[in-house]
């Protein structure tokens, strides 16, 4: 019983499990084994199979979501509509999924350049850096392993995705996850003027645990909506497009050798 109401306490009912603490790094290894693995057996897939596995994918992480909202509004947190709405950057693969798995044309394009570029990083950036769940609920609670599983799920169908061919980085890809990332955040600004949440982070610093951040917000709300933009956007995709570039230049000198 004690083990269950820990699976599914309150806001700091229970000592959180922290970040960089023995525990969040245990877990972070075995799921980065898992995604690894998976990666290396998925690599030689079919597109179409590809597309397959992402509509189950976008099933999976609909229904992590909607546990997630269940427990929100349960804990009396449902108040909090920036608490349980998918609506933060990680948020995106959600609607990414299903467009890429059973969208056409544009649509699909768009989805797919969120999964396979920028997308690999904000999985791995959240599975590094768990600032929302592992600050606030211990280390077996469904918050903490949903967030572990999803991200997971964010940087494994990614990389699928480039190893395979299904997406590129390149200029289009680019172009499709600005105009996609942009969407959403455009969606986020609005609803932050409106309701004071913090959707995106766009708004207020939480728990980034970096002091610049806070000061930038405190000096310019404006300022800092406008930096964590070009960090979360145009951040992630320069960090995947290197990570490729150094991939692709390692294989070049080994084909010559």
């Amino acid at each position: 019983m004690n083990i269950m109401s820990r699976f599914f306490c309150k806001e700091y009912e229970y000592p959180p499990v922290g970040m960089f603490s023995l525990g969040h790094i245990l877990i972070l290894i075995l799921f980065l084994i898992i995604v690894a693995f998976s990666c290396y057996q998925c690599r030689k897939l079919k597109e179409e199979t590809i597309l397959k596995m992402t509509r189950i994918i976008a099933i999976v992480v609909t229904c992590l979501e909607i546990g997630k909202i269940i427990i929100q509004h349960i804990n009396g947190e449902g108040a909090l509509i920036d608490h349980w709405i998918p609506l933060y950057f990680c948020s995106m693969f959600i609607y990414a999924t299903y467009m890429a798995g059973f969208g056409k044309g544009i649509i699909r394009d768009l989805g797919k350049a969120f999964i396979g570029t920028g997308g690999i990083m904000a999985g791995l950036s959240f599975l590094l850096f768990p600032t929302t769940s592992f600050t606030m609920y211990p280390l077996f609670h469904y918050f903490c392993l949903y967030s572990m599983i999803y991200h997971s799920l964010m940087v494994f169908l990614g990389i699928t995705y480039l190893l395979n061919g299904v997406e590129k980085i390149e200029k289009k890809s680019f172009i499709d996850y600005i105009i996609f990332c942009t969407f959403f955040c455009v969606i986020a600004i609005i609803v932050n003027a409106i309701w004071d949440t913090n959707f995106m982070f766009l708004k207020r610093a939480g728990n980034i645990p970096i002091r610049l951040v806070a000061k930038i917000e405190e000096f310019s709300p404006v300022l800092f909506t406008i930096g964590m933009y070009i960090v979360c956007v145009f951040g992630t995709y320069f960090l995947i497009w290197l990570v490729c570039l150094i991939v692709n230049q390692i294989k070049k000198k080994k084909s010559v050798a």
